[in-house]
């Protein structure tokens, strides 16, 4: 019986992302050690909160320029913003993460 390798091409797209999260840590961790990751989820915290913080300003500057949206066009933006609220709640999770990882580790190598 002759092994087809034609057949598993088809997986390596789905496994190539699992790759990729599984080998992040174990290429930053040389390079940047344990406190690299505290700065990389310093950085997507504060990044999380400032484009949380900016929305409302351009919602404002929306409404000024343009005047008041119907309420279709409200409906939309409701969604969009609650799409948002969560996208930027789990930046903020992910965030805190790697804050908790880098400086646990940082503790526990000392």
């Amino acid at each position: 019986m002759r092994y087809s390798s034609t057949r598993d091409v088809v997986l390596v797209p789905l496994l190539l992302p699992i790759v990729a999260i599984g080998l992040f840590p174990l290429v930053m961790l040389p390079l940047l050690g344990f406190l690299g990751f505290v700065v990389l989820g310093v950085l997507i915290g504060f990044a999380a909160v400032m484009a949380e913080l900016e929305e409302p300003q351009a919602h404002a500057h929306h409404v000024i320029s343009h005047g008041s949206m119907p309420r279709s066009e409200q409906a939309g933006y409701n969604s969009e913003m609650e799409s948002l609220r969560r996208s930027l709640y789990a930046a903020k999770i992910v965030s805190l993460g790697l804050v908790a990882l880098g400086a646990g580790g940082h503790i526990v190598t000392q």
